[in-house]
């Protein structure tokens, strides 16, 4: 195929609280786990160094499953790049007004498919543990935003 040059590009994405995600992630095969071993307690899989800060990792342009030493973890310039124009971002527990913020931003209507829980999580039990990383904070700046934006966009 012929490489074309893309003038116009949109990032889309949507944040999850991050203890959320990460008991996701457990409960969906201990994702990204380099141990191997399906009977990992959730803090083993927490303790395991590349796990956490997956969302914020991403912003950032590292990889999901990539150690990045938390002092490298630059939330600042994670806030302003989601913050760029060409740049939407959602929050899943936070799905309708996602959507509607979503159509005020880009255009169209609302549509009911688009309201649907298509991928409802299976938990397994991973009892309470309560872990703040830098993507806790990154997360309450997040929420922040989509608040302000909620509001203004009158969803």
């Amino acid at each position: 195929y012929p490489k074309k040059t893309v003038e116009k590009y949109f990032y889309f994405t949507m944040f999850r609280e991050p203890m959320e995600r990460l008991r996701s992630a457990y409960s969906f095969g201990k994702h990204l786990s380099k141990l191997k071993n399906d009977s990992i307690s959730f803090d083993t899989y927490l303790n395991e160094k590349h796990i956490p800060n997956c969302q914020l990792k991403m912003i950032l342009g590292f990889g999901c499953a990539e150690f990045v030493d938390p002092q490298h973890l630059n939330i600042s310039l994670a806030l302003e790049r989601i913050q760029a124009p060409n740049f939407f971002f959602g929050i899943t527990d936070r799905w309708d007004e996602s959507i509607c913020l979503f159509h005020s931003m880009y255009g169209g209507s609302t549509q009911q498919f688009e309201l649907k829980n298509n991928r409802k999580t299976k938990r397994v039990q991973t009892g309470y543990i309560n872990r703040t990383f830098a993507e806790s904070f990154f997360f309450d700046e997040v929420v922040e935003l989509f608040n302000v934006r909620v509001k203004k966009a009158g969803c």
